[in-house]
């Protein structure tokens, strides 16, 4: 082998524990999210503290009107389901 590595012993690969593949269910709860979501969307929209600032006519309020929509279709797509 290279750089001077000993291979690995087999005896020594059965010992590592397997790693069982766990996924993390969100699924039960995307509706609740959905509402966390448009209620932080509505913050972001209300408050003056901005990514691109109201002062700038169109970019400004292009961002807040991406940011509500984005959120509205989340929620209406949670529920019509």
């Amino acid at each position: 082998m290279s750089n001077n590595q000993e291979p690995i012993e087999p005896e020594i690969v059965d010992e590592i524990p397997k790693q069982e593949n766990k996924k993390v269910n969100i699924g039960k709860n995307k509706k609740g999210l959905s509402w966390v979501f448009l209620i932080l969307a509505v913050i972001y929209i209300l408050s003056p503290i901005d990514i691109i600032p109201d002062l700038i006519p169109v970019l400004g309020w292009g961002d807040d009107f991406i940011v509500g929509a984005l959120a509205l279709i989340n929620f209406l797509n949670q529920y019509k389901k």
